[in-house]
């Protein structure tokens, strides 16, 4: 089984349960998106721009564009930021932030540069350190690691998003447009009876 399928099987069930927010409310997060412009690069709320060039690179190592869009085409920046601004309580936000930041001083640290100035060998070696340690066991009770919720996100923002579910899980919406915030049974607006 390769990742993409295993991340696939994963997406719609035991990630939701693990952030804290339900799967409704992680997708109608990723719908919000969708109707929204891309924002261009620089600062996002809560995000400074470093910041948020870190979440980008941090999301696209988890989920790169291969034959099949990735975390940078689904904008996963922004749905984490949309998720801290606007669904988690300010202390979970102020966590996230904090994890983020014990990230890249950990990066500069170990290997002499921020995330987003390291090589890709760099970044592999990195991540592979920080997952061994996201699996190893916890007290219960305690926070789950920064990189963990950081690949929870990663993965339930390229689901959320219409990238993720029409390139990747090919889901069909018919008839015909991809119209993520419509109630079952609801006509779009415009439609005749």
């Amino acid at each position: 089984m390769n990742r993409r399928t295993l991340l696939r099987l994963l997406g719609g069930a035991a990630i939701p349960a693990s952030l804290g927010l339900t799967a409704d409310e992680l997708l109608a997060a990723g719908r919000a998106l969708g109707h929204r412009e891309p924002l261009p690069g620089g600062p996002l709320p809560p995000f400074t721009a470093a910041q948020r060039q870190t979440v980008a690179a941090l999301a696209d190592a988890i989920i790169p564009a291969t034959d099949t869009p990735g975390a940078t085409a689904a904008r996963v920046d922004e749905y984490i930021a949309l998720l801290l601004n606007e669904w988690y309580p300010p202390a979970s936000t102020a966590e996230f932030l904090s994890g983020l930041t014990a990230f890249d001083e950990r990066s500069t640290r170990e290997l002499g540069r921020p995330f987003t100035a390291l090589s890709a060998a760099g970044r592999t070696k990195l991540l592979t350190a920080l997952d061994s340690e996201a699996h190893a066991a916890r007290e219960p009770g305690a926070p789950k690691p920064f990189f963990q919720w950081m690949k929870e996100l990663t993965v339930s923002g390229f689901y959320a998003s219409k990238v993720g579910s029409e390139q990747f899980l090919h889901t069909i919406i018919w008839p015909g447009r991809y119209e993520g915030c419509r109630t079952i049974g609801a006509r779009p607006q415009g439609s005749r009876s």
